[in-house]
């Protein structure tokens, strides 16, 4: 169950590249911040009731990588950087993954607190119908949000998600949570 809950969860943030990304990095390593404990432990689950993977998190320079904890010895996803989002006044990020060291495209998402979880929308949310009323990204030939620049991807986060989402105005149809989870045999927990 794990395994296939593992690779749902990769196919997942695997088809954010089709929905949030840009040709190139827009954010450097000197822009991120540290928001998650090296080995934190998280349950990672797609919405409140969908499938969930135990994964952690541990830092690589200047980001992260990713390890489902049932399967140490597999692949992480690495190039995880968390970008600050400082114009709003909760604790919000711009996450930005590069799934490959030697890719040069960058797929985002963007995550906030919501208690002691962080919520993450991945896709736009079908109920913005984001894709086609964005002025901040191009629309790619299958619909998918192309980010020209930093300045762009701040702008669709703080004025098309922010208002909607962060606020607590609504709840997105599709989002992944991830919960703090006690770190097995004694190891790392959040902060």
């Amino acid at each position: 169950m794990k395994k296939r809950a593992l690779a749902l969860l990769m196919a997942y943030l695997a088809l954010a590249a089709c929905a949030f990304s840009s040709e190139a990095p827009l954010f450097a390593e000197s822009e991120s911040a540290a928001p998650i404990a090296d080995g934190a432990v998280f349950d990672w689950r797609e919405n409140p009731e969908g499938e969930s993977v135990v994964v952690s998190f541990h830092r690589v320079g200047a980001g992260y990588e990713l390890r489902p904890v049932s399967k140490p010895d597999e692949e992480p996803m690495r190039g995880i950087l968390f970008i600050p989002v400082t114009q709003t006044p909760v604790e919000d990020f711009i996450v930005q993954i590069q799934f490959k060291p030697d890719e040069t495209a960058a797929t985002y998402a963007f995550l906030w607190r919501v208690g002691d979880r962080y919520r993450m929308i991945v896709a736009p949310p079908d109920e913005l119908e984001a894709n086609a009323s964005s002025p901040f990204c191009k629309q790619r030939q299958m619909g998918e949000c192309g980010f020209v620049a930093a300045a762009d991807v701040r702008a669709y986060y703080e004025r098309v998600l922010y208002p909607v989402f962060v606020t607590g105005a609504a709840t997105p149809e599709n989002f992944l949570e991830l919960t703090p989870t006690p770190a097995p045999h004694g190891g790392s927990e959040t902060r």
